[in-house]
């Protein structure tokens, strides 16, 4: 009797350990299936911001006799009502100085004016909110996913500098506001934050008649893969897939790398593409290596002969 009393307790135990078992392996489902249910929403708002981009886009064009969105202001002349953001000796700063406009009319009046700014590079989307008469922070500019852009635009003072919570998600490649030749134009410095600008680049806002390959040319893109797997990772890995914007206003998931490379801008025949490093700054996703940085492409950012060229679908144009 106490053998098959001590075999039913072992039983019950057996059965008890495999009831657990199961529960936690259908709860690591559930959970999975909830995750993956959260990013594929969190995918299709992004998407949709990308889409409304596209609708203010069209809009911004038949408005500007068919221009793109961008800064366009030049150096040396008057068009703010803040005295000490006029007569800029570049059009860079004249760039800058336009952006701290905007934000002083649309955020903050005492907004301070800044120095040595590309505001372009991340900054372009203020043009947007100006253009729609929207207050600051925008919230069409910010992925669902980007948690700390959301926090910083909630809270602006918990940003690392005063510019942060004004800035996108998404990113317009340079050539949609670089207007200049070689070797004027905008060039990449060694980590993915840091750029080169000579004195004498032109910029300003590009005509749509410029665009060659409308349908294989990404307009805007998410700086960040967000929406696959399990890591954030920097545009330019060739593993990430990332939401995009293209010239004919269509939007799509791509795989970074199934795109072409890209040139180096103010070496437009050297057949090698820029190469530089993504150097996380301290409030950026880390490298997908765990090193403190790591080599990526050109990707996106520099697509060979700018404007006129194409992502993908199709070879570089040349040369």
């Amino acid at each position: 009797m106490a053998s098959r009393v001590r075999d039913r307790r072992a039983f019950l135990l057996v059965e008890l350990v495999v009831v657990l078992v199961v529960l936690a392996v259908v709860a690591a489902l559930l959970a999975v299936g909830a995750s993956d249910s959260r990013r594929r929403a969190g995918l299709g708002a992004s998407e949709e911001n990308l889409h409304r981009i596209s609708r203010v886009t069209t809009s911004f064009a038949g408005d500007n006799a068919e221009l793109y969105w961008a800064f366009s202001w030049k150096k040396g002349e008057s068009n703010s009502q803040y005295p000490d953001l006029n007569n800029a000796v570049t059009d860079n700063e004249a760039h800058a100085n336009q952006a701290v406009d905007i934000l002083r009319r649309r955020a903050d009046p005492n907004f301070p004016k800044q120095n040595n700014w590309i505001a372009d590079v991340f900054y372009s989307t203020l043009v947007l909110a100006d253009y729609l008469d929207q207050g600051l922070p925008s919230g069409m500019v910010v992925s669902p996913a980007d948690g700390q852009l959301r926090g910083w635009q909630i809270d602006p003072k918990s940003a690392p500098n005063v510019r942060l919570p004004y800035s996108s998600s998404y990113e317009l490649p340079t050539s949609f506001y670089d207007k200049s030749n070689s070797p004027s134009r905008i060039s990449q410095a060694s980590n993915h934050a840091t750029f080169y600008i000579p004195g004498d680049c032109t910029l300003g806002a590009r005509s749509s008649a410029e665009v060659s390959y409308p349908s294989q040319k990404v307009h805007v893109y998410d700086r960040y893969q967000r929406h696959f797997g399990s890591r954030v990772g920097f545009c330019a890995y060739k593993e990430v897939r990332l939401p995009l914007l293209f010239a004919d206003g269509a939007v799509d998931v791509r795989k970074t790398g199934d795109g072409n490379q890209g040139w180096q801008p103010n070496s437009p025949t050297n057949p090698q593409p820029t190469i530089y490093y993504y150097e996380p700054l301290g409030y950026e996703p880390p490298t997908l290596g765990g090193g403190p940085n790591e080599l990526v492409y050109g990707y996106l950012r520099w697509t060979r002969q700018g404007i006129g060229g194409r992502d993908f679908g199709g070879p570089e144009v040349g040369p």
